[in-house]
């Protein structure tokens, strides 16, 4: 039966909508890594009062903080957290804020496309050579090195969702989800 309440939503709404998503789910399962890391670095200090050292402590900490930062930045990006020079973006209607954005996009796409390239030249160093950090625990630096370069991809469609938003709006088009 046809209702006439319920609109058929464009490809492009699909699209946005699925980016969105993922950077929040992702955003959001890394997030869990806060409390392990902080949990990591309690047992540490208690470990110490018995005078117990444990060699991984530190850096799995570090690596947990690392990949909740780098997985983090699309859904970021998705809620308009990341820093903005706000004394002058918040005095802007809607338009003259997406016209500023699309402006400064191009540094944004160039950060985040050298830190692919980059990223990723690093990931497959650190995995053909069987790169190790320099401590005694000695984890592979490859899956580290390898969550820049998806959370950057991840970051990149983040962007383009935004990009397209900012069009949209320019050209005085409804918000898109």
């Amino acid at each position: 039966m046809y209702n006439a309440n319920v609109t058929k939503k464009s490809p492009l709404y699909y699209i946005l909508h699925t980016i969105d998503n993922t950077s929040e789910w992702v955003g959001k399962v890394f997030s869990f890594l806060i409390p392990l890391s902080t949990l990591v670095v309690v047992f540490e200090i208690i470990a110490r009062q018995f005078n117990i050292t444990q060699i991984f402590t530190l850096e799995l900490s570090e690596i947990f903080f690392g990949a909740t930062f780098v997985m983090g930045g699309a859904y970021a990006l998705r809620f308009g957290a990341h820093v903005t020079v706000d004394i002058i973006w918040t005095r802007l209607s809607p338009r003259n804020r997406a016209i500023l954005d699309l402006i400064t996009s191009i540094f944004f796409f160039m950060f985040v496309g050298i830190l692919i390239w980059k990223g990723w030249d690093l990931a497959v160093r650190a995995f053909v050579l069987n790169e190790r950090t320099q401590s005694p625990w000695a984890p592979p630096m490859w899956p580290s090195r390898m969550l820049i370069v998806v959370g950057a991809f991840l970051m990149l469609l983040q962007g383009f969702a935004k990009y397209i938003r900012d069009i949209r709006c320019i050209a005085g088009k409804e918000e898109i989800l």
